[in-house]
């Protein structure tokens, strides 16, 4: 099955291949540079006038700290049973308020791409359906 975004306008194929799975590679670390480069990457994404006002919290599974751990139970209940086998876990946060409904935090799950029997049935069942996400009319305030 093609995990390719239907993308309504012409966007870079990076973002029509990109693909966020539930099944990660429990076995194989992230080295420190990947991680770093990530967030260099993010560094240099979108930054509100140089303010960049996210803040990360990450969990590096086995790094001798508690921040994995935290991380990971901070995290849904339905979300806990897949992003145990992510080897980096992460919280955003921003540093301003946009309003009393929107509360400004995500997670990440970032590792190498599993197998789908080491994960629960139903996060499987969904790691395989096409991917899908709202219409720019739903996200543009």
């Amino acid at each position: 099955m093609s995990r390719a975004a239907n993308s309504d306008y012409r966007i870079h194929a990076l973002f029509i291949k990109r693909h966020s799975p539930y099944a990660f590679d429990a076995a194989r670390p992230v080295d420190a540079t990947s991680v770093n480069a990530l967030f260099e990457a993010s560094r240099w994404t979108m930054s509100s006038y140089s303010a960049q006002p996210w803040r990360y919290i990450v969990g590096i599974r086995g790094d001798g700290t508690a921040t994995w751990q935290q991380v990971h139970d901070s995290l849904a209940e339905g979300n806990q049973p897949w992003a145990k086998n992510a080897m980096v876990l992460g919280l955003v946060k921003t540093t301003f308020a946009p309003g009393p409904d929107i509360k400004p935090l995500t997670a990440l799950a970032i590792g190498y791409q599993g197998k789908p029997e080491h994960i629960p049935e139903a996060s499987a069942a969904r790691d395989g359906k096409p991917r899908e996400c709202l219409a720019q009319s739903e996200i543009l305030l």
